[in-house]
């Protein structure tokens, strides 16, 4: 009598569920295999480096935990065939879905996220959270990401969410974290003047604050000749005046320059001068 193989089952989404280098897990969902006399799925795998796909289980459910595997290093892609009550196996296997491995570094101000597409279904987006946050949501050709606004001393914690075609299913990738190098100066003040207030006594020094969002004070500087002295440590960022009570000698000129300190104990450049 003739034979007929039954259609292979296919796989709704592949999800990571647990991030771990030697405990991880991805969690699989599918749909039933349309023959009616199925038995069973045959789950293969196939890990980042590998050529080939290898038998992982035999499963009678549509759902599948596969643990453990390493989550933090790599992506796998899966796929299936059914076995009928006569044990025979699909002739086809199902389309391969592949799981999101995210790689998170760290740079100066700044932290880069990479990311492979999935694979099996079409994205709407891709939705990068940071903690528990949804950060951005880019666009389903975009696989990489970077995010300025950050401070130093701060480790952050990156997850990507897949929406799949429908708008109802979702995979997530990894969870991966780094921190920032912060050794670049915030960008300098801008002294929009400095002014005699009274009797050549007081000086008052204004200034534009630093664009830098990590700014947290400034240091306010005279210049004399040749001498440069610092007259005020401000410790506020949205403070922008300065008092020097200074008596300034006749047929000279009194200089001032504005330097901003940012969270990480970086400086800035001297602004522009104002005299």
């Amino acid at each position: 009598y003739e034979i007929n193989p039954p259609l292979p089952p296919q796989i709704r989404r592949v999800s990571v569920s647990t991030t771990s280098q030697t405990n991880g897990a991805t969690l699989l969902t599918w749909n039933p295999s349309l023959t009616a006399n199925t038995l069973r799925s045959v789950l293969y795998r196939k890990g980042q480096n590998q050529d080939t796909y290898r038998p992982i289980d035999t499963v009678e459910r549509y759902r599948y935990r596969d643990s453990p595997v390493n989550t933090t290093g790599q992506y796998y892609d899966y796929r299936l065939k059914a076995i009928d009550q006569c044990l025979v196996p699909s002739d086809s296997f199902s389309p391969a879905h592949r799981s999101i491995h995210l790689t998170a570094t760290g740079g100066n101000e700044q932290i880069r996220l990479d990311w492979n597409a999935y694979r099996g279904d079409e994205v709407r987006a891709y939705k990068v959270l940071r903690g528990q946050d949804v950060l951005t949501s880019t666009a389903p050709g975009r696989t990489s990401l970077v995010d300025e606004q950050i401070t130093c001393d701060t480790t952050y914690q990156y997850q990507i969410k897949a929406v799949l075609e429908g708008g109802t299913r979702v995979s997530l990738s990894n969870r991966d974290q780094a921190r920032s190098i912060h050794n670049k100066g915030p960008e300098p003040p801008y002294l929009q003047r400095a002014t005699v207030t009274s009797f050549n006594d007081v000086v008052e020094v204004r200034w534009k604050p630093s664009d830098a969002y990590t700014v947290k004070g400034y240091e306010v500087f005279r210049e004399q000749g040749s001498r440069l002295s610092k007259i005020a440590q401000i410790n506020d960022p949205d403070k922008t005046l300065a008092t020097d009570s200074f008596a300034i000698p006749e047929q000279q000129s009194v200089c001032y320059y504005v330097r901003a300190l940012d969270a990480c104990g970086n400086e800035s450049e001297l602004s522009n001068r104002g005299c």
